[in-house]
């Protein structure tokens, strides 16, 4: 009897015509150089957009006159949205809030602070999570008596933004693909004629 020689797979894309494979050749590439051009778009965004933010926090630690804020505390006026509250650090940890961030119907209080919190936002802004709000906190010293300033600025519209953000970026890979695809294709069939 003859030895029974095991033929190989030779796998699906094998089996595809060459004008297939190099279509879909061609859409992977298309597919891959996307997708790194909008990941390199999103965190360049995000990178950008959170800049803003901390910008913002440190130009109103430095511009906030905290005396006047303490001696007549000013809630935000009727229909204006405030978006960074300040507060003044107190010696023993606690917050006394100089101006709530949103508007006078819906007013947002700084987010009570752990003593690690505060540390870390000393050093450089952070974000926490308080009363199901995402917020961007910084803490610094301010004028020459050395008060530390906390400001904290809600991030859900900056959040919701940057997830508008990655959709587009997906869904732009999809269809470049799918045109990439296509043209590929016609170009491959019109090649082989």
């Amino acid at each position: 009897p003859a030895p029974v020689v095991a033929h190989e797979d030779p796998g699906l894309l094998m089996n595809l015509s060459l004008r297939a494979r190099l279509t879909i050749l061609t859409a992977a590439l298309v597919a891959i150089s996307t997708a790194a051009l909008g990941t390199v778009i999103y965190f360049s965004a995000q990178s950008i957009q959170t800049e803003r933010i901390d910008d913002a926090l440190a130009s109103e630690i430095s511009e906030a006159r905290v005396r006047s804020l303490q001696d007549n505390p000013r809630p935000p006026q009727d229909g204006i949205f405030v978006t960074v509250a300040l507060g003044r650090l107190d010696r023993d940890g606690g917050i006394t809030q100089l101006r709530p961030a949103g508007t006078r119907e819906q007013p947002i209080p700084l987010p009570a602070l752990t003593a690690d919190q505060i540390a870390d936002a000393t050093r450089e802004p952070i974000t926490i999570t308080s009363d199901g709000r995402n917020l961007r906190v910084a803490v610094s010293s301010h004028g020459s008596g050395d008060a530390s300033i906390v400001a904290a600025a809600r991030v859900d519209r900056y959040e919701q933004r940057m997830g508008s953000l990655g959709t587009t970026c997906i869904a732009s890979d999809l269809g470049g693909t799918f045109v990439g695809a296509i043209i590929a294709w016609l170009l491959v069939s019109g090649a082989f004629r």
